[in-house]
This record gives structure tokens, C-alpha cells and sequence, in this order.
């Protein structure tokens, strides 16, 4: 029976583990990425800055500038398109390993049994409220009088 049930634990757990692995290949594939459009931006921008200090009018700066932004969309729409590609193949491994399990999966849920006993919660009960001793009694907070008194004694 144990290990009946260690199995179907098992083949239950298999898409968990094998999302674990698909996810950090994803993020590990994704993280190369952006480390390789950084080193491109601080290449193109330190060509940029460059560009910039040789011009001599303002047109040639412009143009500069129209380039640079240019070169810039095109790094970072390339980027975007790199880095969609490797969600989506993620997301098609991740629907592939969740297949068997969806397969396996009965088609009708078991039968669900309500409680017919409904449990009423407990009111809390107030506290009983507390007088304040009499003046002159044992347990009275003494009077300044009697304070004085025994600080002199």
C-alpha cells in the first residue's frame, strides 16, 4: 500500500520537478541575454558619447543623434524578440510537461460530502467589572497623609 502510494506521489510530483528545471534554464537562458544587451548598450553608448565629442556643428550632432537612437530601437526591439522566443518555448515545455498529468487526472471530480453539522461560535462573556475599594480599607491606596507618615518613620 506504501509503496503504491509513494508512486502515485512520485508521477504526481514529476511536472513540479520538471517546471523547477524548464524555469531556471528559462531564467538562466534570460539572464545571458540581458548580461549581452548591457555590454551592447555600454558599447554603443561609449561609440555614441565619442560620436558626439567629434562633431563640430549642430546638424552633424543631430545626425549623430538620429543614428544613435536609430541603432538603439533596433538593439532593443532584437532584444525583446530574442527574449520572446525563449518564454515561448518555455511556455510550450511547461505545457508539454503538464500533459501526461492532465491526462491521468480523472475526468469527473469525486464526489464532494458537505458537513451537516454547523458549529455555532462561543459569544465571549464580559468581564465582571471591578469596584474600587473603600476609602480606609485594607486594600485602599494609602492617603498622602499615611504616605508622609511612614516615609518619616
Amino acid at each position: 500500500m506504501f509503496e503504491s502510494f509513494g508512486k502515485q506521489f512520485k508521477n504526481a510530483f514529476k511536472p513540479m520537478g520538471e517546471m523547477v528545471a524548464i524555469n531556471a534554464k528559462t531564467l538562466e537562458s534570460l539572464s545571458q541575454q540581458q548580461t549581452q544587451l548591457f555590454g551592447q548598450l555600454l558599447q554603443s553608448n561609449l561609440k555614441h558619447a565619442q560620436t558626439l565629442a567629434e562633431q563640430r556643428d549642430m546638424a552633424a550632432y543631430f545626425d549623430a543623434q538620429r543614428a544613435y537612437v536609430a541603432e538603439l530601437q533596433q538593439e532593443l526591439v532584437q532584444a525583446g524578440q530574442d527574449m520572446m522566443e525563449v518564454l515561448q518555448e518555455s511556455q510550450q515545455q511547461a505545457s508539454s510537461a503538464w500533459q501526461p498529468a492532465q491526462e491521468a487526472a480523472p475526468a469527473k471530480p469525486a464526489k464532494v460530502v458537505k458537513a451537516t453539522k454547523t458549529v455555532k461560535k462561543a459569544k465571549p462573556q464580559p468581564k465582571p467589572k471591578q469596584e474600587a475599594p473603600a476609602p480606609g480599607s485594607k486594600d485602599a491606596a494609602p492617603s498622602p497623609k499615611e504616605k508622609v507618615a511612614a516615609v518619616q518613620k
